[in-house]
């Protein structure tokens, strides 16, 4: 069993149903008939094939929604550069503000300056 501990499940049916039909394929385990195993395998790969077909329209549909969101996001800051450019708007305006962008009259310039550290000397023991 240790050659199988990290194979998945489909993987070890596989190797139990090739055994099973080698060595006893008429006889019945815990209930069970190899058509049976077989019909169950059947059924658990057919889930995972719907599955491998969800995921790629799954996938298909991310990137139709990237493609979306990357057009939307080039015609949010071409309104953007819109409003900074209008005549009668400009950066300073309360709609450059109202759309999240920080208005020319409250921009900072330069790096923040932090809190200036005071040094004492340390007297020397002699």
């Amino acid at each position: 069993m240790s050659e199988l501990r990290n194979k998945s499940v489909l993987v070890r049916a596989r190797h139990f149903l090739t055994a099973w039909r080698q060595f006893a394929p008429d006889i019945e385990l815990a209930a069970i008939k190899v058509t049976d195993l077989e019909m169950q395998m059947r059924n658990a790969n057919e889930v995972r094939l719907e599955i491998l077909q969800a995921e790629a329209v799954l996938s298909g549909l991310r990137g139709k929604r990237d493609k979306g969101e990357k057009a939307l996001s080039d015609q949010l800051t071409m309104i953007a550069y819109g409003v900074r450019g209008h005549q009668d708007l400009g950066e300073d305006c309360p709609l450059y503000r109202a759309m999240g962008y920080v208005v020319t009259s409250e921009n900072r310039s330069g790096r923040p300056k932090g809190p200036k550290t005071l040094k004492f000397p340390v007297p020397n023991k002699a």
